[in-house]
């Protein structure tokens, strides 16, 4: 029960990381890249910064550590993400379905699917190195 309330505060960490990730791409670099690009560079800075907060979480909390607990760390923070996205993005917001799942198009360039695999394997992978 720790575990999970340790990760839960590590994916609220996460969120704030991840939109002021989305608020840099907006800001800095959305225009002179373009949107694509824009949208890359931010999708691999989310993974390292999903990477990172694993990392952290692992080494300065008591969470659990077993690759069964790490899994469900993963498939948790991955199922808040999904739940965040669609509460926020389609009912607060007014996206579209259609808009949200433009997303999930790794043939247009689109590599959120990679953000949400890291996501999921985030603890796993960062228990093998700490």
């Amino acid at each position: 029960m720790k575990s999970m309330a340790i990760a839960t505060v590590a994916w609220l960490v996460l969120l704030v990381l991840m939109v002021l990730n989305g608020g840099i791409r907006d800001s800095l670099y959305a225009r002179p890249l373009g949107e694509g690009p824009a949208h890359a560079v931010s999708s691999l800075a989310g993974i390292v910064v999903i990477l990172a907060v694993s990392c952290a979480m692992l080494r300065w909390t008591p969470v659990a550590r077993s690759p069964r607990a790490l899994w469900l760390v993963g498939g948790y923070w991955t199922l808040l993400t999904i739940a965040f996205e669609i509460v926020f993005f389609h009912y607060i917001s007014g996206r579209s379905w259609q808009e949200i799942g433009a997303d999930y198009n790794v043939m247009k360039g689109r590599l959120w699917v990679f953000v949400l695999l890291a996501t999921l394997i985030g603890p796993r992978l960062m228990g093998n190195v700490t």
